[in-house]
């Protein structure tokens, strides 16, 4: 400071900065809960996109369709079945893996199901 004992607008610029007051000890516990919430929410959609790409791939793969329409295919069974999409998804890529259509699926007409008639439990014929 100058001579003076009034501050001047220098040493008021100059000054350092006045220390922030302390956050109530609950808010950085709260703060943490919520991204670690957060947290878990997206790796759960990273590993439910992960599925519903991988059943899009089977459905591509098996019905000969363009990725959109497998997409589609997925929605719609989805939605008709009322199965969760994530659900669905989990089923259609078991029937990739293992080749057996999931109950409670039909193949739709003309897709190629590697060899497996629909599952009898579903209205279809016998499983080959």
């Amino acid at each position: 400071m100058s001579g003076s004992q009034t501050p001047t607008r220098s040493d008021r610029l100059c000054a350092p900065p006045a220390p922030c007051p302390q956050e109530p000890a609950a808010e950085p516990q709260r703060e943490a809960a919520r991204l670690e919430a957060e947290i878990a929410r997206l790796r759960r959609a990273l590993e439910t996109n992960a599925i519903l790409d991988q059943a899009v791939g089977v459905l591509v793969a098996a019905g000969r369709l363009t990725p959109e329409q497998g997409w589609e295919e997925l929605r719609e069974t989805s939605r008709r079945l009322g199965i969760e999409l994530r659900d669905l998804a989990e089923r259609v890529v078991a029937w990739g893996g293992n080749g057996q259509l999931p109950t409670g699926l039909r193949a739709r007409p003309g897709a190629d199901t590697q060899g497996h008639a629909p599952d009898p439990a579903c209205g279809g014929g016998a499983a080959r």
